[in-house]
C-alpha cells in the first residue's frame, strides 16, 4: 500500500510600502521616500498576527530599504517562523539595472536582511517579475551569489529548453543551479490566468479593487484545481497592506496624467 505525502500550497508575502510601488516608480524615486509616512510596520504586524492565529508559516520577500529602516520588524518575522527572503534593495525591475547593478543591489540588500534577521536568506524575487529570455542572465547572477531559489518567472516565460513551466524547475548554469518557483497560474479555458501577484502579471501595480477581486477569485479557483500529482501546486501571493477605508491617490502622470493609482493601506 503506497501512501502518498501531503500536499502543501506555499504562501508568500511581498513586504514593500505603498510610495514603493512599481506603478509610481516614474513619479517617487527612492530619494524620496523618506517624505512619506511609512505604514509597513503596522500592517506586518497585524498581518503577523493573522498568520499566527492561524498557525500558518510564509515566506517574506522584504525590500532592503526596509530591513535598514526597522530591522526590529524584520527579526520579528523571522522570531515568529516565517522565512525571510531577498526583494532587492530600492524596488528596482530586471530592465532597470546593468548585471553588475543588479548584483550590487541584491548583495546590499541580502546584508541588510541578514543583518536584521540573524539568518541566512536564501530565496530572491525581483519586483515585477520576469517575462523574456533576455531577462535570465539575472538566475546566472543569482547562482554565483550562492542563492538557493528565485520565484520571479512569469509562466508565459520560456526556460532555456523552450519550455513553460507551470511548476518549480531547476535552472542551470555555469556557475551551478537555482531552484526556480514561478508565479501560479491557473489554466483555465485556454488562458493562463495568474493566481498570485495579479498586477505583476498584467504588467503593471495598480493595487484597486479590481485587481485585488479577480487575485481573490482566481487564487480560490487555483487552489481547487491543483493537480494530484503536484505536492506544491500553488503559490498565493498577499501584500501586508490591509484594505480599508483610509485611501491614498496619487496621480501618474505622463501620457495619461488622468489615471490614477488608488492605494489601499
Amino acid at each position: 500500500m503506497t501512501i502518498s505525502a501531503p500536499k502543501h500550497d506555499l504562501l508568500t508575502v511581498v513586504l514593500e510600502d505603498y510610495f514603493q510601488v512599481g506603478a509610481l516608480s516614474t513619479l517617487i524615486s527612492p530619494r524620496q521616500w523618506y517624505r512619506f509616512e511609512t505604514r509597513f510596520e503596522r500592517n506586518t504586524l497585524e498581518t503577523l498576527e493573522l498568520l499566527k492565529r492561524h498557525d500558518i508559516r510564509a515566506t517574506f520577500f522584504v525590500l532592503g530599504w526596509i530591513a535598514e529602516q526597522n530591522p526590529h520588524l524584520i527579526a520579528e518575522i523571522s522570531n515568529q517562523g516565517h522565512e525571510i527572503a531577498n526583494y532587492g534593495f530600492y524596488h528596482r525591475n530586471v530592465r532597470q539595472m546593468t548585471r553588475e547593478e543588479f548584483r550590487e543591489d541584491a548583495r546590499r540588500s541580502r546584508d541588510a536582511l541578514e543583518l536584521a534577521s540573524g539568518r541566512r536568506v536564501i530565496g530572491f524575487r525581483i519586483p515585477q517579475g520576469l517575462r523574456s529570455t533576455s531577462d535570465l542572465w539575472m538566475l546566472d547572477v543569482l547562482a554565483e551569489e550562492k542563492y538557493v531559489y528565485d520565484s520571479s518567472v512569469f509562466r508565459s516565460l520560456h526556460n532555456a529548453h523552450g519550455l513553460r513551466n507551470r511548476t518549480a524547475y531547476q535552472h542551470q548554469s555555469s556557475s551551478g543551479q537555482l531552484w526556480e518557483f514561478p508565479h501560479a497560474t491557473l489554466n483555465y479555458l485556454g488562458f493562463q490566468l495568474p493566481i498570485s501577484h495579479l498586477a505583476n502579471a498584467c504588467g503593471c501595480e495598480l493595487e484597486e479593487k479590481y485587481w485585488r477581486s479577480l487575485h481573490d477569485l482566481f487564487s480560490r479557483l487555483g487552489a481547487r484545481s491543483r493537480p494530484a500529482a503536484h505536492q506544491c501546486g500553488v503559490f498565493p501571493d498577499a501584500h501586508p497592506p490591509i484594505p480599508e477605508p483610509r485611501q491614498d491617490e496619487l496621480g501618474t502622470g505622463g501620457l495619461f496624467p488622468q489615471v490614477q493609482v488608488w492605494q489601499y493601506c
